[in-house]
């Protein structure tokens, strides 16, 4: 894939997620205090705040959802990726403790992101996957697609050698015209579609699943 603008200091890229500003709810005064920026931070953020002050905690909910809602693939320049890392996981401990739940070290990451400044390049159609609808189009030559898909691997589940799935036309034959395969597939959830298998009608029910 290509991104349509350069990852330099100061401006990596990430996929879109919809995380959005979640952590905006959470109690970000107590993760600043448990977490507070040193004064590098500060100038890595361009903040003008005291040391003991976090600019994630007044950050706006437009501007996570434009900049920092944000997850693998990441694409972060050398130079930036050392004091990101040291404030990433200084801040996971704190937020897992507000919010003891998965995506807690996501959120850590886009608070990360705002107090050093790191504002993302948020790609859309990275991947198909649970935090992202995929496609982006309900169109019956779409979703027509899509079940002729899951039919043609149920097909090759069904009555081939075992195993022979596993070379059955690889990613593209999961997407069949006029569908183009994302460059990364997200393996957190299940994709199921309701397609008539059977002569007598039945639904056949396909997924994959982590």
């Amino acid at each position: 894939f290509v991104l349509e603008e350069r990852v330099l200091p100061g401006r990596p890229a990430a996929a879109k997620y919809g995380l959005g500003a979640q952590f905006l709810d959470f109690n970000l005064t107590r993760i600043c205090d448990r977490a507070p920026m040193t004064q590098q931070q500060q100038q890595l953020g361009s903040s003008t705040e005291s040391s003991t002050s976090c600019p994630f905690v007044t950050v706006t909910s437009n501007d996570v959802n434009k900049y920092y809602s944000a997850g693998p693939p990441y694409v972060i320049h050398v130079e930036d990726v050392l004091p990101f890392s040291e404030r990433w996981t200084k801040l996971v401990p704190p937020t897992y403790d507000e919010y003891p739940l998965l995506y807690a070290e996501m959120f850590a990451y886009s608070m990360a992101a705002v107090d050093l400044n790191l504002k993302h390049n948020l790609v859309k159609g990275l991947y198909a996957g649970c935090m992202t609808g995929w496609p982006h189009t309900h169109g019956s030559e779409e979703l027509d697609a899509l079940k002729l898909s899951a039919n043609t691997y149920a097909s090759l589940i069904e009555h081939s050698p075992l195993g022979f799935e596993a070379i059955g036309g690889g990613v593209s034959s999961c997407f069949l015209p006029p569908l183009s395969p994302p460059p990364f597939l997200h393996y957190c959830s299940r994709y199921s579609f309701g397609t008539p298998f059977t002569s007598d009608h039945t639904l056949y029910h396909w997924f994959a699943k982590r």
